[in-house]
């Protein structure tokens, strides 16, 4: 399976995206999303599929809900999240100069 989607990302909140089917309108979707997202610019279409890699997201998932929902919402991540993954980096970067040492 695949998707074409355009990707929009909020003016009004840091990191959340929205992912909708490419040349899809924006008032097809749920008018409580639009009115939370608030204003949006586009940032890129995209084809899914299930070789394609996402950042933070599982691109099965969000093909899924997608086809589905017709829309997926991409939140930013949390503080704990972010945290998390400083410590993965930095214990990633500690091992790898440790066996550069040996």
């Amino acid at each position: 399976m695949e998707i074409k989607c355009s990707i929009f990302k909020s003016l009004r909140h840091h990191e959340m995206y929205l992912y909708i089917k490419e040349g899809e309108c924006f008032d097809n979707l749920p008018q409580e999303l639009i009115r939370r997202f608030g204003q949006s610019e586009h940032v890129m279409n995209l084809l899914l599929n299930e070789q394609r890699q996402l950042a933070r997201e599982n691109v099965l998932d969000v093909m899924e809900t997608i086809e589905k929902h017709g829309f997926y919402l991409q939140i930013p991540p949390t503080l704990s999240d972010c945290v998390a993954r400083t410590i993965e980096r930095i214990e990633l970067a500690e091992t790898t100069l440790n066996k550069s040492e040996d």
